[in-house]
């Protein structure tokens, strides 16, 4: 589905906001909003009711709210003094007051001359790519070795995933289970991923000297560095379960949350 009104386009199936011909880069929970008042454009939208569904009821300020609605406004054109698109109700909420023009995607089995399904987006390797953030391999150097990592998401909590015993941030997103995951965590998190040191882009390790889990520990600390984060939560799975959890033991100062699967 596609919303188009005035010089933008609200795309649903790629999760992105265009307007003319450049992609705007807007905050999930500010794509997430937009989506939300389109879907309710027959009607004033309170407050109350979009806190529910954005934020899942979680306590936030009104202030946050009225950030979004702010940035919204950026990203199509609009501003509060004009309200051309997204109307303040005051007393009562918020409404789409545009024109808007619903554009249903045509499935990939009809065979619609001129028509053709939304692609996935993909790097120049061909592989699947988020379709809701943007998402680049960066790396971590500890003196010895470097480390591939990608941050994903604008959200307000810092989260590290500590994979198990083998990964590949490119390659996993070709995967739609973990593409969905981490897609899903990242619409609420900053969400970092990273290959350990010897698997997937990071570099390749001795075979006669393997990092003890100790030094796999001193990996984090060296992403969360490179990333400027003083604190984190961190999600191990598998094998990274183990090596989590001596995280937390090991700097308890800089760890928030740890969860395990």
């Amino acid at each position: 589905m596609i919303y188009r009104f005035e010089d933008c386009e609200l795309d649903l199936d790629l999760f992105e906001l265009r307007r003319g011909d450049q992609v705007q880069q807007v905050e999930p929970q500010v794509f997430d909003l937009l989506t939300y008042l389109m879907r309710h454009r027959d009607r004033v939208v309170s407050k109350q009711e979009i806190l529910g569904a954005i934020w899942d009821d979680r306590v936030v300020s009104e202030s946050a709210l009225t950030s979004r609605i702010k940035a919204a406004r950026r990203a199509v054109g609009d501003d509060g003094r004009a309200q051309r698109i997204v109307k303040t109700v005051h007393g009562r909420g918020y409404r789409i007051v545009v024109e808007v023009e619903e554009i249903t995607a045509v499935p990939k089995d009809k065979d619609v001359p001129g028509a053709a399904a939304p692609a996935l987006s993909s790097d120049e390797s061909g592989h699947r790519r988020s379709r809701r953030f943007e998402v680049q391999t960066l790396y971590a150097f500890d003196g010895r070795f470097s480390t591939a990592y990608q941050i994903v998401g604008d959200g307000d909590v810092p989260l590290i995933f500590i994979p198990g015993f083998v990964s590949n941030i490119e390659l996993q997103w070709d995967i739609p289970g973990f593409a969905d995951f981490f897609e899903g965590l990242a619409s609420f998190c900053r969400l970092l991923v990273f290959d350990k040191r010897g698997t997937g882009l990071s570099d390749r390790i001795p075979l006669d000297d393997p990092p003890a889990v100790e030094e796999r520990v001193d990996e984090v600390i060296t992403l969360m560095d490179a990333a400027e984060w003083e604190q984190a939560s961190i999600f191990g799975i598998s094998e990274g379960g183990p090596m989590a959890t001596l995280l937390a033991a090991t700097y308890p100062d800089r760890i928030r949350q740890l969860i395990l699967l």
